[in-house]
């Protein structure tokens, strides 16, 4: 199509300003002319423009003089033919492409030092890439993605050396700065321009419209074997116009969200890329600060692993603060990192590039309004890992919303879904998360949350521990808050599987409750677990939950807690056959239900006072316990318990 006295001004200035990548603020200023006037210009409102506003807008276009020419004849209305060097189908050049194509492009970025695992992801994609590329199948086009920092571009950069012999006619390399810290994503005219030009189309041989540069940049490449690697591509839109269309090519996208349309309408490859093993980590660090550094500290090490989350990045930035340290201590350092509130200071290196929450902040800020809420929320969670009902209740959200904005995260690489249906986050991502809520959200509304999904964990918990259990259980604190959805245990099975699922989230929370506003939830949360650990022979586990919280309820002077503190402790102690320490736990267990008048909790404590004696052959003792615990639980009107009682086998006295 050829631009005459049909062709509006508006129309070929708005494709020129488009096809050099500039906004109209950006023509504004780069021309001296107004905004405004550009807006009137490109739709028409101007009926016959100054001729040296043309000539502004000619410079700023970077147009030639017979371009500038045509652009202030077309807006006198004279019927001019746009010069034929800026066409609108790429068959209006006349250059072969052989001739055009005088430099084979070589864009790949050189080698990365440190690069240390990823074995099994490079065999995997070289394998991918014997099963696609093919003379009769279109171009293969592959994905790495992954959260940020764990080491996608490292990745694409080594396995493109690795097989760019295979593709001789070239390498193109681009940026789409999807995820850039420090600077906005490229449009698609700013990257078809960038890709033609490496492939060294002249400015005036580029067409006009975004449709017919995208037909020019897979002519170029037909018939070709082109390997193109676009790099930190935001999402499938940014990507779909830069597709090579002929077989021989390959396509590579890293990317921080999974892209899942590339695989769905033309059959790309995915690779989902996890933080490194502890192995990995291992080596790195050792390419970074040699073998003897580890070797002398390697308590040290694995710390820096550990609070590092295996994330490359941080790992690198970390060995970089010991490289450069005036205290070459590993230890010391791995100290300053598990301050959670000054970790992320510490990882951060004095650029966009290097700095962990400049790179976490871009996927942050790329987020839906309720996604973005559900992040930071769960930066408040105790963590390992949450499932879709209690983060339900964490954001007092529909059950169905919740897991749609749980399959954004995890999209975005902020989540990761593990078995079960259940979702974690590194430790590192936590930090930020929970950075966010601060800033973000009232102490008012953090502890809310908060309060939410504690009363979430307690009430399924505590239905849960009855159903296998006889001990009684201290009672519930209050009706769950309103936007919490307990789950519904109805069997002992269930109740058993529940547990299971969130045994180490529920450990989690009994461990973190340092707030004396939560130590309620902590020891309650603690009794249920117990019931929990004992019925799978976990004592010694039962034991180290309940100490956690037993100095905390006796500094409250929680007397119901406490006595059901003791009540656990002793069990847990009876089943490892400490008696001298389950006899003490259960006095005092005794001692402090009857300062309450619990009479069907001192019947409890009766009963396994009973049990202790008797695996010390006190069967006298055991007999008078036994005869006391029926006593009270047939006045408590505690029928199961009662049963229990009567079926023991309680050795008569001598």
């Amino acid at each position: 199509m050829h631009a005459g006295a049909d062709r509006r001004l508006g129309e070929l200035l708005a494709s020129l300003r488009d096809l050099a990548g500039m906004t109209q603020e950006e023509l504004a200023d780069a021309s001296g002319l107004s905004v405004r006037s550009i807006s009137d210009l490109e739709r028409d409102r101007v009926f016959r423009p100054r001729r040296r506003s043309l000539e502004l807008l000619a410079t700023a276009l970077d147009l030639d003089r017979i371009q500038a020419k045509a652009l202030i004849a077309i807006a006198r209305g004279m019927p001019v033919r746009w010069p034929d060097g800026l066409a609108d189908s790429p068959s209006a050049i006349s250059e072969p492409v052989s001739q055009r194509l005088k430099v084979t492009p070589r864009q790949l970025p050189g080698l990365m030092g440190g690069f240390v695992g990823r074995s099994a992801e490079l065999k995997m994609l070289s394998g991918w890439l014997d099963d696609t590329v093919h003379a009769d199948r279109p171009a293969a086009i592959l994905t790495i993605a992954g959260a940020a920092g764990v080491g996608k571009t490292t990745l694409a950069i080594r396995w493109g050396h690795q097989i760019a012999e295979r593709f001789p006619d070239g390498q193109l390399w681009l940026n789409l700065r999807g995820f850039e810290p420090a600077a906005a994503p490229l449009s698609t005219a700013e990257a078809i321009r960038t890709l033609l030009d490496a492939l060294n189309v002249r400015p005036g041989q580029i067409p006009l419209t975004l449709e017919a540069q995208a037909g020019l940049f897979r002519s170029l490449l037909a018939g070709r074997r082109i390997l193109v690697v676009l790099d930190n591509a935001r999402d499938t839109s940014q990507v779909r116009p830069l597709l090579p269309g002929s077989p021989g090519c390959l396509l590579v996208v890293t990317s921080r969200r999974k892209l899942f349309g590339l695989a769905a309408t033309e059959g790309a490859r995915l690779l989902n890329l996890a933080v490194l093993t502890a192995g990995e980590a291992r080596q790195l660090l050792t390419c970074r600060l040699g073998h003897a550094r580890l070797a002398a500290e390697p308590e040290a090490t694995d710390d820096l692993i550990r609070l590092c989350a295996g994330l490359p990045l941080a790992l690198g930035i970390a060995a970089a603060h010991a490289d450069v340290s005036s205290d070459p201590r590993l230890a010391d350092l791995a100290v300053q990192l598990c301050n959670a509130q000054t970790r992320l200071d510490i990882l951060d290196g004095d650029d966009p590039a290097s700095s962990l929450r400049a790179v976490f902040c871009r996927s942050y800020q790329q987020l839906s309004p309720d996604a973005a809420y559900m992040f930071r929320l769960l930066g408040l969670h105790s963590g390992p890992d949450i499932s879709s009902s209690a983060a339900s209740s964490l954001g007092a959200s529909p059950l169905r919303q919740v897991q749609e904005v749980l399959s954004m995260l995890t999209d975005a690489h902020l989540l990761t879904r593990q078995p079960h249906g259940r979702y974690s986050m590194h430790d590192l991502l936590r930090v930020y998360a929970r950075e966010q809520a601060e800033q973000s959200e009232t102490q008012t509304s953090r502890r809310a949350a908060v309060n939410r999904v504690l009363d979430h964990y307690l009430h399924t918990a505590y239905a849960a521990a009855q159903l296998v259990s006889s001990i009684p259980h201290p009672p519930a604190m209050a009706p769950p808050a309103p936007g919490v959805s307990p789950e519904e245990v109805t069997c002992a099975e269930d109740a058993l599987a529940w547990f299971e699922d969130n045994k180490q989230v529920l450990i989690a929370v009994v461990m973190q409750a340092d707030d004396p506003a939560f130590h309620g939830y902590a020891l309650r949360i603690a009794a249920a677990l117990a019931t929990f650990l004992d019925w799978r022979g976990h004592s010694q586990e039962s034991i180290d939950i309940l100490s956690a919280v037993l100095f905390d309820t006796k500094a409250s002077g929680d007397h119901i807690g406490l006595a059901h503190i003791h009540l656990r402790l002793g069990c847990a102690h009876l089943r490892l056959h400490s008696l001298v320490d389950a006899d003490a736990h259960l006095r005092e267990a005794l001692d402090q239900f009857a300062a309450v008048d619990d009479t069907a909790g001192k019947g409890i404590s009766h009963r396994y006072l009973s049990l202790a004696f008797d695996l010390q052959g006190e069967y006298r003792q055991a007999f008078r316990h036994s005869r006391a615990a029926l006593d009270m639980l047939r006045q408590a009107d505690d029928q199961l318990a009662e049963a229990h009682m009567l079926e023991a086998e309680i050795k008569a006295p001598a």
